[in-house]
């Protein structure tokens, strides 16, 4: 196992892209909740009325502004001086 010693540089880029996948997931979900208050009915009556493509659509985008907040904040933990192989 060996340690070494990442440049500034790398790590100013990875603290960059965790910065933006964060920030993008946030726009993300702050999104879908705008259009959520927005829509004139429920999560419910769209269940009841047979809506699934609105609710598929609006779970995927959740998932995808999620999962983003998750990755960038695991970059962001990763973005550090010293690597272990």
């Amino acid at each position: 196992m060996s340690i070494h010693r990442r440049s500034r540089a790398e790590i100013d880029r990875r603290f960059l892209l965790a910065d933006i996948l964060r920030k993008a997931g946030g726009a993300v979900i702050a999104l879908l909740l705008l259009i959520a208050a927005g829509t004139p009915f429920s999560a419910r009556e769209a269940v009841t009325s047979g809506m699934t493509q609105y609710l598929s659509i609006m779970i995927g985008f959740g998932a995808i502004g999620v999962g983003l907040m998750i990755a960038g904040g695991a970059l962001r933990r990763h973005a550090t001086h010293w690597d272990q192989d």
